[in-house]
């Protein structure tokens, strides 16, 4: 019995110790209440926040309430000087992580900043075909960069946030036992605490993610062999190569495949559940918008974006079967990768 009791003190011990560990790594709680480069975002909003008082020579008040006069005085002249409304989210934000007791207090800066959002539509990315998507994976696979084109083509088929597909790991991936269908856990969410997911039945896709994980391309468990800011210039550089402009951001990902998905089932239900909205007036919005985009962009009807897209495919599946994939598409006319780029973190 004592020699029992001996070794569950060992192993707790053992245990609390590799916890203390663990959690030097990751630092204080406070430093771990939001991202580290939400926190940048964080200081800059502030930093134009108090240049402005100094400018006007406003003197900081003593009560909390004579503070949000003064966020509101500040929010009208970002409004007034063509300002973006992230910094004065940022700001809202900040000076409540910043300063704790200003938590709840700054009702009228938020009141204007939701006014804000109201009167003038946030500028987004244009949307994306699938056509231009199949574009985009044909020539991240010529750059032989095949996680990229399949967390590409998972982002527009399920509309995921760029932060959830560029982070996603194997170990966030539960296939079937026939390796058919796969569920996505995705702890990186927008609006929601805790774990949301999506699910995957498009065969030929959960073939492609099963081989991509069973390859462990991906460094620290990431499927995605690259930093998020590697993939931006290499999504950049394909953009470029297909004929597109950088109006085209990854978040044209989401965009574009919910936009196609309503196009093709007509349920705005079935839309909104893929995409995790919660509500049906902010998804008509965000869809009749993108809707209304696409009929006038020409761009992404060319014959340099079809050639590719129908490249696209074959090469899909030559990289499933481990060979050199031939395109249709002349060598000569597939221009090499020219941004900065460099794998690793």
């Amino acid at each position: 019995m004592k020699q029992a009791a001996t070794k569950r003190t060992a192993l707790a011990l053992a245990s609390k110790l590799s916890r203390a560990k663990e959690r030097r790594k990751l630092g204080p709680l406070s430093a771990n209440l939001v991202k580290p480069y939400t926190v940048i975002l964080y200081r800059r909003a502030c930093k134009w926040f108090f240049i402005l008082l100094e400018a006007q020579q406003v003197v900081l008040p003593d009560h909390v309430w004579s503070f949000d006069l003064v966020v509101c005085s500040a929010i009208e002249t970002a409004w007034c000087e063509g300002e973006a409304r992230s910094l004065i989210g940022n700001l809202l934000s900040g000076l409540e992580l910043f300063a704790p007791v200003l938590r709840g207090q700054l009702r009228g800066g938020w009141r204007l900043w939701r006014a804000w959002g109201l009167k003038e539509l946030p500028c987004r990315a244009p949307p994306l075909t699938l056509e231009a998507v199949l574009a985009l994976c044909f020539y991240m696979l010529h750059w032989d960069m095949p996680d990229c084109a399949i967390l590409t083509l998972l982002a527009f088929n399920r509309f995921l946030r760029t932060t959830e597909y560029l982070t996603l790991t194997g170990s966030q991936m539960h296939f079937s036992h026939s390796n058919t269908q796969v569920s996505i856990q995705l702890p990186h969410t927008k609006s929601h605490r805790g774990v949301e997911g999506v699910h995957v039945s498009d065969r030929s896709l959960v073939r492609l993610l099963f081989q991509l994980s069973s390859t462990k391309l991906g460094t620290h468990g990431s499927l995605l062999n690259m930093s998020a800011a590697n993939y931006r210039k290499v999504f950049d550089a394909a953009c470029r190569a297909a004929g597109l402009d950088n109006s085209f951001k990854p978040y044209s990902l989401r965009r574009g495949g919910a936009t196609h998905h309503f196009k093709a089932f007509g349920d705005m239900s079935r839309t909104m559940e893929i995409g995790r909205w919660s509500e049906v007036r902010t998804a008509r919005i965000y869809i009749n918008t993108a809707l209304l985009e696409l009929t006038s962009i020409q761009k992404l009807q060319t014959s340099t974006i079809q050639s590719a897209a129908k490249a696209a495919l074959p090469m899909f599946a030559a990289w499933l079967h481990g060979k050199a994939s031939k395109c249709n598409v002349e060598t000569a006319a597939v221009p090499a990768l020219t941004c900065d780029y460099a794998v690793g973190f």
